[in-house]
């Protein structure tokens, strides 16, 4: 759930993995697995992804 909501909001943004990736200083894997739901982010880095996507 958790995933997809990230996923849904980075599209919103306009932004592509990688771009939300730079933005945030992660590899766009990281993003990737976060949204599939295979890794779950760190607190310090969902507040990151929170703050850039709004």
């Amino acid at each position: 759930m958790l995933g997809q909501r990230i996923r849904q909001a980075r599209i919103a943004a306009g932004l592509t993995l990688r771009e939300l990736a730079q933005q945030i200083g992660l590899s766009h894997t990281a993003i990737a697995k976060y949204e599939s739901g295979k890794i779950c982010p760190r607190p310090s880095v969902l507040l990151q992804i929170a703050r850039t996507l709004n």
